[in-house]
């Protein structure tokens, strides 16, 4: 039995990971950054202007770490499995290292909101692979 994570997996992970940087760090910058911390105010105003704002912030942002939280456990392997609070917390410590990179840039904005549904982003690729392990299982 093989213990440990295939290098495929792990490279592949590091690549996603550096891939997220440099979308969220090197491109897309804002002529006003701004920073939020209050939860859910993005949120309910995509929520309720729809449009782009929607599709980018709300769908962008769980979309963008679907393959995080499903990559992680692969990545790590069966010599030191991950949970899903073990998932759910890396999503969300890369999400805010991102957040305040943003912050300290001065290039981008700064929002909670960001955290919460990048957060929400993991947990969903997690529950996803660990859906389709069980289903493949029988």
């Amino acid at each position: 039995m093989r213990l440990n994570p295939p290098r495929p997996a792990r490279t592949f992970f590091v690549l996603y990971l550096l891939f997220m940087l440099s979308i969220t760090l090197l491109i897309f910058h804002v002529e006003s950054p701004a920073v939020s911390l209050r939860p859910f105010e993005s949120i309910a105003r995509d929520w309720r202007e729809g449009g782009p704002g929607f599709w980018v912030n709300l769908v962008g942002n769980v979309v963008a770490f679907v393959p995080i939280g499903g990559l992680l456990p692969a990545a790590r392997g069966r010599a030191r499995p991950t949970s899903f609070f073990g998932a759910l917390a890396f999503g969300a410590a890369f999400s805010v290292t991102i957040e305040a990179a943003q912050y300290l840039s001065g290039l981008r904005t700064c929002d909670i909101d960001d955290v919460l549904l990048n957060t929400l982003g993991a947990a969903l690729g997690y529950g996803l692979r660990a859906a389709g392990r069980r289903s493949r299982r029988g």
